[in-house]
């Protein structure tokens, strides 16, 4: 197949403003000796932007086909996909609540903040399981007469990775109108929901480019589980069979350090050399962590060939504005609890 099947009988709002600009980074790609071009999914136009946006297109259509009035988001405290839902639940007239992992910090920065703005009610799990706070909030608001629309960390599910598939799509005409060809997509994958999407896409599309997912926090056995699950389940929704093997995925778990939200040195050197080489910003949970493996699988030489390498920003930049410490030594952290202190970075 060399196109993709009709999705126009799928329900679908419109939120992003796509297709997202496709750019050279040259100063960056003469730093790495192999020419880097970037996606920039953080240009999505909802809210501060991000990738969510694509997926979120078809998770409201659903709701809105669906009769829901409020759409129910979960997420760790400084999801992106948290504030994008919110975002695009009130733009079509649904109310949104937010479960948050862990408990609520004696001051608010980055995503928090946002969704306060967007007139979300904000709840936090605690020491529980945020999935069992989701279904304690769909009882409530079934009891009030409402009708919930609970939605998956990160919008994965198979409605949610329609919106990579047709990313994928969006990608190669913007290729063929640059003149360009690539050996790569260097993406980073959390829940595994973006990449299932653009593999799927690729396949669907007779497009042999590799598609590489940077870990932020699973382990590579993990998402060789989650992101073919997600990919049939997908498929299933335009009654297709094709199917993605754990063989076909390419997935590096090494890059995540201390684990998920948990940025360390490397992954801030790489935020910083993006940011002096081409005025890009890189979040610390997702891209900055990404680029920090991309550089190094470039380095080792894992990327074969010398056409270019596209990099899928995902947004993510609120998270930036709530780092307690960053000084280029030490590991930085997510500052939870007490007073924030003003950020030490580097001259």
């Amino acid at each position: 197949m060399t196109s993709l099947p009709d999705l126009s009988s799928i329900p679908r709002v419109r939120l992003g403003a796509f297709p997202t600009p496709m750019q050279e980074m040259p100063r960056l790609s003469q730093l790495l000796g192999r020419n880097v071009l970037t996606k920039r999914d953080d240009l999505s136009g909802l809210a501060l932007g991000g990738n969510k946006a694509r997926k979120l297109e078809f998770l409201i259509g659903d709701a809105r086909a669906r009769g829901c009035d409020t759409v129910i988001a979960t997420g760790f405290l400084q999801s992106n996909n948290v504030v994008q839902t919110a975002a695009a639940s009130i733009r079509h007239g649904m109310n949104c609540i937010v479960v948050l992992e862990g408990e609520q910090p004696k001051d608010l920065r980055g995503n928090p903040v946002l969704s306060l703005y967007l007139g979300a009610d904000i709840r936090y799990a605690g020491t529980r399981r945020p999935s069992d706070v989701v279904n304690e909030v769909v009882e409530e608001v079934s009891s009030q007469g409402g009708a919930p629309y609970p939605t998956p960390p990160g919008g994965s599910s198979g409605i949610g990775v329609l919106g990579f598939v047709v990313a994928m799509a969006e990608t190669r005409r913007q290729l063929a109108q640059l003149g360009q060809e690539i050996d790569a997509i260097v993406v980073p994958t959390g829940t595994g929901g973006t990449q299932a999407g653009m593999v799927l896409g690729a396949k669907l599309l007779g497009w042999q480019v590799p598609v590489i997912g940077i870990s932020t926090g699973k382990s590579q056995r993990e998402l060789r589980d989650a992101i073919p699950a997600m990919a049939a389940e997908c498929a299933r929704v335009f009654h297709s069979r094709v199917q993605i093997k754990p063989s076909e995925l390419i997935v590096y778990e090494e890059f995540f350090g201390a684990g998920y939200a948990l940025p360390s040195s490397p992954d801030f050197d790489a935020i910083r050399t993006v940011a002096r080489t081409e005025g890009i910003f890189m979040d610390p949970v997702y891209t900055g962590r990404a680029m920090h493996g991309m550089f190094e699988i470039l380095r080792r030489g894992e990327i074969p060939g010398d056409r270019a390498i596209l990099f899928w920003h995902t947004g993510g930049l609120a998270a930036l504005f709530a780092i307690d410490e960053v000084d280029g030594s030490r590991d930085a952290r997510f500052k939870r609890v007490g007073r924030a202190r003003a950020p030490q970075g580097p001259t």
